[in-house]
């Protein structure tokens, strides 16, 4: 029984993922996974939709000035995208629409999160509301260069492709070699839609958009070097 299940952890997680996703969501979602697998309907593109149902429950609960219920319907949601990588993983379901699927549904559904927490603290009166405009044009434009630049890596020689250090794939869902280096966009949207809505005082909302914002510019800047030096070889 603990062979199978250390057999299904190394099939089925990353090895290398973001700190929230590592400590707080792999562990309930892998609780959960061997009893998903024996749905046969539940495909990962399935998955994938009903994650971006529940995001677009999360959307109408902030647009309507419901912010406990939108972050916590929000966490159900990432949680559902965690499932359904790990599922196509586990069962050999990994296709190129399914990842377009899971693609679409996160720059979707953050975005639409991203404006309706905005436009509910913007009815609340809270000054610096208007930081959502500049942190969706921020979140799109990050979003937009990462993806490019894996066009382009994946378009290069296999010998002029970057690489990175290899981690093996663990038997156990918590251990630090599983921790990426530095906080990531998980981090991010956790603190925005889940730590700020659930704990922080409303009138916070600019500095932690801010931040936020921040985070993006710096991702993308990041991603603008990289592709300069791959571009220029």
């Amino acid at each position: 029984m603990r062979a199978d299940r250390a057999e299904r952890n190394r099939r089925a997680l990353k090895p290398r993922d973001f700190w929230w996703t590592v400590l707080v969501i792999d562990p309930i979602v892998m609780a959960i996974l061997p009893v998903v697998v024996r749905w046969r309907w539940a495909t990962p593109t399935r998955i994938s939709l009903a994650a971006l149902l529940v995001g677009a429950g999360s959307v109408v609960a902030f647009a309507t000035g419901q912010p406990v219920v939108g972050a916590l319907a929000f966490q159900a949601r990432f949680a559902l995208d965690c499932l359904d990588g790990k599922v196509a993983r586990l069962t050999g379901q990994s296709s190129r629409w399914g990842g377009f699927v899971d693609l679409a549904g996160d720059m979707i559904t953050i975005g639409a999160v991203y404006a309706a927490i905005g436009a509910w603290v913007g009815r609340e009166g809270v000054a610096g509301a208007w930081m959502v405009l500049v942190l969706l044009p921020a979140f799109t434009a990050a979003i937009w260069l990462h993806q490019y630049e894996r066009g382009v890596i994946a378009g290069l020689p296999p010998e002029e492709r970057p690489t990175s250090p290899s981690v093996p794939p663990s038997d156990r869902i918590w251990t630090l070699r599983r921790f990426e280096r530095h906080p990531g966009s998980v981090e991010v949207e956790t603190l925005l839609l889940l730590v700020y809505p659930l704990f922080l005082p409303i009138d916070w909302y600019p500095w932690v958009a801010g931040a936020a914002t921040a985070f993006y510019l710096a991702s993308g800047a990041q991603v603008v070097m990289d592709l300069r030096k791959l571009l220029r070889t």
